[in-house]
């Protein structure tokens, strides 16, 4: 009869242990859900500060005559948008027209500070003698800020 305590002892203790290593697993996987969830809020609630749309209108994007393509651009974020340093070098944004990497000649914020684009602000991107556009066919713009995007399709017409 002496050796059933001693097993029950050793069983209970057993369990013990096996329920304390579960309830450490489970708080550590609640601990690792709880940080991926402020991760993720983070990188969502920074996705809404910073958003860009393109407002210009596509069947006046590109004016043959000249090869010069214009692009308005809205900051629908909510924080300000730096837009480049003295020389006018957009380091900010990364602009690409039919896929191919491109800095535009000029980024002139409409009605706001010089090298600031502010909520609700309007950025007009000028290229000059942009080879790179395909007339008598479409092209697509694309502009790209931090992980947001906006793509535009305009049609260049031939002179």
């Amino acid at each position: 009869m002496g050796n059933s305590g001693i097993s029950s002892l050793v069983l209970v203790i057993t369990g013990l242990i096996i329920a304390a290593l579960a309830a450490g697993v489970a708080f550590e996987l609640a601990n690792l859900f709880s940080e991926d969830i402020v991760t993720l809020a983070g990188i969502f609630s920074s996705q809404l500060r910073v958003d860009v749309a393109i407002i210009s209108s596509p069947e006046y994007a590109y004016d043959a005559e000249t090869d010069e393509l214009t692009i308005l651009v809205k900051n629908t974020g909510s924080e300000p948008i730096e837009l480049g340093d003295e020389d006018n070098r957009v380091s900010t944004f990364d602009t690409f027209i039919d896929g191919a990497y491109t800095q535009p000649d000029d980024a002139t914020a409409i009605d706001g500070a010089p090298r600031t684009w502010g909520p609700g602000e309007v950025v007009e991107l000028t290229w000059e003698d942009e080879d790179s556009i395909s007339t008598g066919q479409e092209n697509t713009f694309r502009v790209v800020v931090e992980q947001n995007e906006d793509e535009f399709v305009f049609f260049a017409h031939e002179e």
